[in-house]
């Protein structure tokens, strides 16, 4: 598509942005021989599109499409072989050719994005790979156009070879290479029906929030020795015949997957590494949210888990990191009043605190503890040698005198725990996210049903075939200008 012959954006755009008919291009094409004088051709001109359009099966009232575009040459072809076969003679015929090529001309130089445009494949990805290759670009060609770190070049061949699609958070991305494909605004335009949630606050909910705070203060740690006690662990739990002397709850086994990981196994690791973290984050820390025990690493045992007083202040510490949140720096925030702690090292996010509460992870954490702490079955009661682990940190005359007391004060607090969820007591637990959040504006409409109508409209349109659309009646109003 050259640009000497391509009709501007604005130019475009004031004709309606509506569906290019036949009827479209044939008035503009009467009013461009009546400029050039030439009123007393129209009558040829007329006969010759009719004839050219019954030929190929379609009508004024058709949707321009890629007869005239690169299926022209073969729709001649059809035309041809249709005036043969009404007995006319190549001196009939021929001229019409000629008026009908001139017509293709026209097209070309006034209405070639528009025709380009709706006459692309549905899909984005093909859309998109149409376009370079109409450019005469190669996918990484035109990548290296691009304004330097727009996008990545893998992304851009996952999306022409659709094994990826844009999300709506790359709208602006998509707006800036149509600009480089020189098509009119929206011609790469996704799906509807994906861009409903892009409306909302997506990543601004307050889960959101709360993830990303905790993703920006992280603290978990994992040394080789804690993997080693762990791996024991790890045998003790999945081994279907345990050692003689080695007790085990019936319910206190973890399964195998499919793939023979362990599931449970991975998650009881994360749980570890986060107490592990609080145990040897620095206890002077001025950020509260990274302040933990001070334990070196070196020190670092799942012997600590019997220690009842680094068990509750892993509790308060659990709590009060879960009323952290971040919201975006804005223009009227004065830094200089701003903790350095409470702004990310980013600089885009500040946190603050939204009051911290009990919740499912609280209880989950003490029911692991519990279970590793249980007295005859329990896996760390159940090993003495740990005591030397914990050190000065043992305060009762045996080990199993430490599990018994840590595991009680475990056991009270989570029946607390659990008294306030039981009680409904928002104040003191969090039941998790809200899943009305994202959709409360749909919710409060009138008539919440038509979000989902309007979806299934527009996925309905995206799967119907190629051409569907092409229907009479569609962009005209089927008057004849000649």
């Amino acid at each position: 598509m050259s640009t000497e012959v391509a009709i501007s954006v604005e130019q475009q755009e004031s004709r309606g942005g509506k569906t290019l008919s036949w009827a479209d291009v044939l008035k503009a094409f009467s009013h461009h021989l009546d400029s050039q004088g030439k009123q007393g051709q129209k009558r040829n001109f007329k006969t010759a599109f009719s004839q050219f359009l019954e030929a190929i099966g379609l009508s004024e009232k058709s949707t321009v499409g890629p007869e005239l575009g690169e299926e022209f040459e073969v729709k001649i072809r059809v035309f041809i072989k249709f005036e043969v076969s009404r007995k006319l003679r190549e001196k009939t015929y021929g001229p019409r050719v000629s008026k009908i090529r001139a017509l293709k001309k026209f097209v070309d130089g006034n209405f070639a994005p528009q025709i380009l445009s709706q006459n692309l494949p549905k899909r984005f990805g093909q859309r998109l790979l149409k376009l370079i290759t109409v450019l005469g670009h190669t996918i990484k060609s035109f990548w290296r156009c691009l304004p330097e770190g727009l996008i990545p070049y893998t992304t851009l061949l996952h999306w022409c070879k659709e094994t990826h699609i844009p999300s709506a958070t790359r709208l602006q991305i998509i707006k800036t290479i149509e600009n480089y494909l020189k098509v009119l605004p929206g011609t790469l335009c996704l799906p509807r029906y994906l861009l409903l949630g892009h409306y909302l606050s997506a990543g601004l909910s307050d889960n959101g929030k709360k993830i990303r705070a905790a993703l920006s203060k992280p603290y978990f740690v994992w040394t080789e020795s804690l993997e080693e006690e762990f791996e024991l662990l790890l045998k003790h739990k999945t081994t279907a015949i345990l050692p003689e002397g080695e007790e085990r709850d019936v319910r206190g086994n973890w399964t195998l997957s499919e793939d023979g990981g362990v599931p449970t196994a991975k998650y009881v690791k994360n749980i570890f590494r986060s107490f592990m973290g609080f145990c040897a984050l620095p206890a002077d820390n001025p950020d509260p949210y990274l302040r933990g025990a001070g334990i070196a690493q070196e020190a670092l045992s799942l012997a600590l888990l019997a220690d009842k007083g680094l068990v509750e202040r892993y509790r308060d510490f659990m709590r009060l990191r879960s009323g952290l949140r971040v919201r975006p720096l804005e223009d009227s925030d004065d830094i200089e009043d701003i903790p350095a702690h409470m702004i990310t090292a980013c600089g885009r996010w500040i946190f603050y605190d939204k009051g911290g509460k009990y919740n499912s992870g609280t209880l989950t954490v003490l029911g692991i503890i519990s279970s590793l702490l249980r007295p005859g079955k329990g896996y760390l009661y159940q090993h003495p040698e740990f005591a030397s682990k914990l050190g000065p940190r043992m305060t009762a005359d045996t080990w199993q005198q430490q599990c018994k007391r840590t595991r009680a004060r475990v056991v009270k607090i989570q029946k607390d725990v659990l008294k306030l969820q039981k009680e409904a007591n928002t104040d003191e637990y969090d039941f998790g996210r809200d899943p009305k959040e994202a959709i409360q504006w749909i919710l409060e409409l009138k008539r919440p049903l038509e979000i989902l109508h309007q979806m299934l409209k527009e996925m309905l349109d995206d799967l119907l075939p190629e051409g569907a659309l092409r229907s009479t009646g569609q962009g005209s109003s089927g008057t004849s200008y000649w």
